[in-house]
């Protein structure tokens, strides 16, 4: 399966929160009324996160966060949605 979540459906939080997903912040871009962050989950996978908080530098170590309604399941082969 593959897991799918939208970037403002993350939330970074300190890397001490509970139930988080460790990752390592890499880079973070200000688009003018938001930003974006570049955060290493493992050493292949990165996500994105927008609108992240103030203090967040290049190189912390922090959570992400996501609710479980926002976490989307597709099918590998047919990229089709599994349930809802």
């Amino acid at each position: 399966m593959i897991l799918g979540i939208r970037p403002e459906k993350l939330s970074i939080v300190p890397a001490h929160a509970p139930y988080t997903i460790p990752c390592i912040v890499e880079h973070r871009e200000y688009l003018g009324h938001e930003s974006l962050a570049h955060v290493k989950i493992t050493p292949t996978i990165t996500w994105y996160v927008k609108d992240i908080v103030e203090g967040v530098k290049t190189g912390d170590r922090m959570g992400l966060q996501v609710s479980p309604d926002d976490i989307h399941w597709f099918d590998p082969v047919t990229k089709m949605r599994i349930g809802k």
